[in-house]
């Protein structure tokens, strides 16, 4: 499994338009050094571009080796998107995630509503709504960026949309 770290940096200019950068930072660093990396590199990004950098992201980006299917299946359209919509820890807030490519035999008949009895839809909501387990005792839950925790399926279905 090959290992890339990259640092995004989120730019917004005197009009409001936003747009991003990424710079590449070579692996085997912690990630207390990787933070005062970005910060320091954000700094010269702002000093260069003029305009405000309102945020960085870390990523580690992970490459399976052959990807987890051999081939894509004949139907797949990442224009077909599954959408699954979560009630979160927060009453009226939801987490929504988007999975490009449906195998249309995840459906319920010819309509567009998700089979969630399927096991594989089934093991997907499952791990959305009680995280995965992980070396130790720890369980990893699916989130969003305000830390509110997934609680129950609210919505699962086909959405067929731009290519992205």
């Amino acid at each position: 499994m090959g290992l890339a770290v990259t640092t995004r940096f989120d730019l917004v200019d005197e009009k409001e338009k936003e747009s991003f950068t990424v710079i590449h930072i070579p692996t085997g660093f912690s990630l207390s050094d990787m933070t005062l990396f970005a910060q320091t590199a954000a700094q010269a990004v702002a000093d260069i571009a003029g305009c405000q950098v309102t945020g960085s992201s870390i990523t580690v980006g992970l490459t399976f080796p052959g990807g987890l299917r051999t081939s894509a299946t004949i139907a797949s359209d990442v224009a077909r998107k599954a959408f699954l919509q979560f009630r979160v820890t927060v009453a009226g807030f939801f987490n929504k995630m988007f999975i490009p490519t449906l195998d249309e035999t995840k459906t319920v008949g010819s309509s567009d509503e998700i089979d969630q009895a399927d096991p594989d839809i089934a093991a997907l909501v499952s791990a959305q709504e009680v995280g995965i387990p992980v070396t130790g005792p720890a369980t990893v839950s699916f989130g969003n960026d305000r830390i509110m925790l997934n609680t129950t399926l609210s919505a699962a279905n086909e959405n067929h949309m731009k290519k992205k």
